[in-house]
C-alpha cells in the first residue's frame, strides 16, 4: 500500500517494503518519481540510499550509499513505458564498466 499524487506534470509514488539484509528485514522507503520529460528516478532509503535515474536509451549516473562508502554506479535504459496506471522498466546496472546484471521492474498502480 502506499501513495500516488501528481505534481506539475510529473506522478510521484510512494510506498515501503522489506529488504532482507543478514536474514533480517529492514523497512526501506522507495520513492519513485515519474518526470514529466519522459525519465524515471527510484530512490531506496534504509539500511543504504541508492538513487537511479533511467533515461531511455541513455547511460546516465547514479549511485548507492551503504555502510561500506559510496558506489558509483550507471543505468541503461533499454524500455521506459509509463500508461493507463502501469510502468514498464527494463534496464542494465552497470559499475566500473562492469556489467551487474539486466533488470526488469514491473508495478502497476491506481
Amino acid at each position: 500500500i502506499g501513495q500516488l499524487f501528481e505534481k506539475s506534470g510529473s506522478y510521484f509514488l510512494k510506498y515501503e517494503e522489506a529488504i532482507q539484509i543478514d536474514e533480517l528485514n529492514h523497512p526501506t522507503q522507495v520513492l519513485i518519481k515519474i518526470l514529466s520529460d519522459d525519465s524515471l528516478e527510484i530512490v531506496r532509503t534504509g539500511a543504504s540510499r541508492l538513487k537511479l535515474r533511467f533515461i531511455l536509451g541513455e547511460d546516465v549516473q547514479s549511485a548507492i550509499q551503504s555502510a561500506h562508502g559510496p558506489m558509483a554506479l550507471i543505468t541503461k535504459t533499454n524500455k521506459l513505458i509509463h500508461q493507463n496506471g502501469k510502468l514498464s522498466l527494463d534496464y542494465q546496472l552497470f559499475s566500473n564498466g562492469e556489467l551487474l546484471g539486466d533488470y526488469h521492474f514491473r508495478l502497476n498502480y491506481k
